[in-house]
């Protein structure tokens, strides 16, 4: 545990160091780790101060032994690097509809092509739901 939030640190702070103009802004991505969550974003990159950020919400539901569950998603990451490959470090929240609630951290990779299409590879670390690690994959479309 010790590790991976230093990792977060290292990279959050790579982050603070680099930012780019990036159009287009919006996407709007589908996840799943077909064990046990699958969800749909959206996402907004913002640049504030000359640091990339995204912003992002979503509906995340629980599959396999997840099953049942369902929450709303708030992120906001740091992306480093670009313009086509990214690198994010950020919070979020799930709120649980049902029950649950947990406070978390995200690392992903975003892949961008110029026709649109968003690739991701997420890896979220959850401090009060189980399971606590959740990686995923995404496609999506950026507009």
């Amino acid at each position: 545990m010790r590790a991976s939030v230093l990792l977060f640190g290292l990279l959050f702070i790579s982050g603070l160091l680099s930012a780019q103009d990036i159009t287009p802004r919006n996407s709007i991505i589908v996840e799943s780790n077909l064990i046990a969550m699958s969800s749909i974003s959206y996402n907004r990159i913002v640049v504030i101060k000359e640091k990339t950020l995204l912003f992002g919400g979503g509906y995340v539901m629980g599959t396999g032994f997840g099953y049942g569950s369902n929450w709303i998603k708030a992120e906001t990451s740091l992306l480093s690097f670009g313009p086509k490959h990214f690198l994010e470090t950020g919070v979020l929240f799930i709120y649980g509809i049902d029950d649950d609630s947990s406070p978390g951290i995200k690392l992903a990779y975003r892949f961008r092509s110029k026709t649109g299409i968003t690739l991701t590879a997420d890896a979220y670390v959850l401090f009060n739901i189980d399971p606590a690690f959740m990686p995923a994959l995404g496609i999506g479309y950026s507009f």
